[in-house]
């Protein structure tokens, strides 16, 4: 298979999956991206992740066998972090700007993205959401607290 091949793979591979794993079908996204190393980079803001949203993203990259990066605007406690998440390697970067200009940024410096979470609503991110999914060939997906199934 030629390299520019495999990468037309990986990316549909990456967007099928996540199409699954949205859906909550962690096994079948599991089963999709077998290989995959890659980052989900989860990004919003406040005084703390939910229980809901850790929950989400870590089923993301344990069925995707990727590793987390968060992009936070805020204050959290890295320690009910690091308890949520247990069994993850993440890496957490604060920002001061608005998520909006750092975001992008922050997604420049870094390889291998797997897929980007947004959490939060979904109005406040529709311009930023239509920024990212032209420079960046990923799956992308706004998700808040109320739309995660238990």
């Amino acid at each position: 298979m030629s390299k520019w091949k495999k990468i037309i793979k990986g990316i549909e591979d990456s967007f099928t999956a996540s199409a699954f794993a949205e859906a909550g079908e962690f096994e079948t996204a599991r089963s999709i991206i077998e290989e995959s190393k890659g980052w989900i980079v989860l990004a919003g803001q406040g005084s703390e992740i939910s229980k809901k949203i850790c929950s989400y993203v870590k089923r993301l990259c344990e069925s995707t066998k990727s590793g987390l990066q968060i992009i936070w605007k805020g204050s959290l406690s890295l320690m009910d972090v690091k308890k949520r998440l247990e069994g993850i390697p993440f890496k957490v970067a604060f920002v001061s700007k608005s998520l909006e200009d750092e975001i992008p940024i922050y997604l420049r410096h870094l390889h291998r993205i797997s897929m980007v979470v947004l959490t939060g609503k979904k109005k406040k991110f529709k311009a930023l959401f239509n920024k990212l999914s032209l420079e960046f060939v990923c799956p992308l997906v706004v998700i808040s607290e109320k739309e995660i199934k238990e």
